[in-house]
């Protein structure tokens, strides 16, 4: 899926009745890395709940399961 349309997309229709949406950036593409790396920084925290690495979600998760 390419994040700047499909990724960005489903995460507005989720938000909208109110799940708290996690985007992982680098688990993610779009049409070109810049065009992604836009989204990530400037989009997408204005529509949901974190952007976040991998390496970030899984470190709360592991720390949430303690």
């Amino acid at each position: 899926m390419v994040a700047n349309t499909c990724v960005e997309t489903t995460a507005r229709y989720a938000s909208e009745p109110g799940y708290k949406v996690t985007i992982i950036k680098d688990a993610t593409a779009g049409f070109t890395p810049q065009l992604k790396d836009v989204a990530a920084e400037i989009i997408w925290p204005t529509i949901v709940e974190e952007v976040c690495t991998v390496n970030e979600w899984l470190a709360r998760k592991s720390h949430k399961s303690l």
